[in-house]
């Protein structure tokens, strides 16, 4: 059994719908560190740096400022704004489902 995880799926994200139906999109282990990868180099993150984050984790945008923060050791500060919109859109979406 192989350990190497890169090419299996890590994690699903959803389109808005926006130039259609909307739809779930798988992407990598793989995609997901390249990606980071990308971004560190772009942005020259470093552990000094600190970056804010507004869009949820649930989201490529916002997963995509996560994971480099992370590898690269830099802050990131999520405002407790983001944190209840988050939230309200989570008890949004469960109350739409259940009527």
């Amino acid at each position: 059994m192989s350990t190497d995880m890169s090419s299996q799926n890590g994690t699903l994200f959803f389109t808005s719908g926006t130039s259609g139906k909307q739809k779930g999109v798988l992407h990598s282990y793989r995609a997901l560190l390249e990606s980071a990868q990308e971004r560190i180099q772009t942005w020259q993150m470093t552990k000094n740096d600190v970056f804010l984050n507004q869009k949820p984790g649930n989201w490529m945008g916002g997963i995509f400022g996560i994971i480099p923060s992370l590898i690269s050791g830099a802050c990131l500060y999520v405002p407790l704004t983001a944190l209840r919109l988050q939230t309200h859109s989570k008890i949004r979406s469960r109350r739409t489902a259940v009527t």
